[in-house]
């Protein structure tokens, strides 16, 4: 006796896997491009806090230091001149008779990739750092 085995509907189902892969990879594509996004972000949010550690630092031990003027103008210096800021006031600190020096810097991040754009506009990265002036 001679068993002949068919496989039923054997040539419909030949392209599906490339079919299937053809509706995926934009998916995927989109999710590299949002980690890549994410990834930049925060990159410019450690720079962010970073600069802002620094000219404090810097002010903190000079409080005559401007860092407008002086070699510590992180921001003009930067090729993204137009999208950064930054601010240096002096404070009154919570002890008497000391102040405190408050860095605030403003980093406006572009959407790397611009089909993000309509959904993702600049992302403002504000970040901080205060410190007593040294006497």
């Amino acid at each position: 006796m001679t068993m002949l085995l068919v496989r039923p509907d054997s040539g419909r189902d030949r392209g599906q896997s490339t079919v299937e892969f053809a509706l995926i990879i934009p998916l995927i594509a989109i999710v590299l491009l949002l980690a890549v996004q994410i990834a930049v972000l925060g990159a410019a949010k450690v720079a962010s806090v970073h600069m802002a550690r620094d000219v404090a630092r810097v002010v903190a031990i000079d409080p005559a230091f401007d860092p407008e003027v002086g070699p510590l103008d992180l921001a003009r210096d930067s090729d993204r001149s137009n999208d950064l800021s930054l601010k240096v006031e002096i404070l009154p600190a919570s002890r008497v008779g000391q102040l405190q020096i408050c860095v605030s810097v403003r980093d406006e991040t572009p959407p790397i990739f611009a089909a993000f754009a309509p959904f993702l506009s600049d992302v403002v990265l504000v970040s901080e750092a205060k410190m007593l002036i040294e006497n």
